[in-house]
C-alpha cells in the first residue's frame, strides 16, 4: 500500500526549503499539497483538470492548462516534478515537454520523473500507454538532462522508473 506515496517521497527528497516548484500534470493537487507545499516557497501545479478544494493552500498556485500549450517562464523553477503522466504523451510531445522543462528550470535545476514501465508489449485496449522501452524513453530526455540517479521499483503488478535528472549546462 506504500506505492501511492513513493512519488511524493522521492520528489520531496529533492526539495530544499524555499525552492520554487513546478508540478506538471498535478491532477487534483494531492501530491502538491501533501508532499511539496510545506518545503517549497511556492508550487505551481498545472493540470487540465481543476484541483480538489481540500488541497488548496496559500503557496500552491493551481493553473488550469494543458502543458503542451502552456507558456512556461524562463529560468523560473528549482525543481520540476513530472509523475505518472509522461506515458500519456507521444514521443514528439515528450521531446517538446522536456525542452520546455529545460528552459523553465534554473541553471542547476532538477527534474524528477516517475513513469510506469510496461514489461510486456501485449497491452489491453484500456491499459494506459506505459513506457515500453527504457532506452528509448531515456533518449527522449538525454539531450536536455543528465541522469543523476535512477531506480526501478516494483510492486505486485507494476514496475516504475524513477529518475533524478539535472539540467545540462545551458
Amino acid at each position: 500500500m506504500s506505492q501511492f506515496a513513493e512519488a511524493g517521497v522521492f520528489s520531496r527528497a529533492l526539495i530544499k526549503k524555499g525552492d520554487k516548484i513546478l508540478d506538471l500534470c498535478s491532477g487534483v493537487g494531492f501530491y502538491s499539497y501533501l508532499f511539496l507545499s510545506d518545503l517549497g516557497n511556492s508550487v505551481d501545479a498545472i493540470d487540465f483538470n481543476k484541483p480538489d478544494k481540500k488541497y488548496l493552500k496559500k503557496n500552491i498556485n493551481f493553473i488550469n492548462a494543458n502543458i503542451l500549450d502552456y507558456k512556461f517562464k524562463k529560468d523560473n523553477y528549482d525543481i520540476v516534478v513530472f509523475c505518472e503522466a509522461v506515458a500519456y504523451f507521444s514521443e514528439n510531445q515528450k521531446i517538446m515537454i522536456f525542452e520546455k522543462i529545460q528552459k523553465t528550470l534554473k541553471n542547476k535545476g532538477t527534474l524528477y520523473i516517475r513513469t510506469p514501465l510496461e514489461l510486456s508489449k501485449n497491452k489491453s485496449a484500456n491499459q494506459i500507454n506505459n513506457v515500453v522501452d527504457k532506452k528509448i524513453f531515456e533518449n527522449s530526455f538525454k539531450p536536455y538532462f543528465d541522469i543523476k540517479y535512477q531506480v526501478t521499483t516494483e510492486y505486485d503488478n507494476r514496475t516504475y522508473l524513477n529518475y533524478y535528472l539535472k539540467i545540462k549546462e545551458k
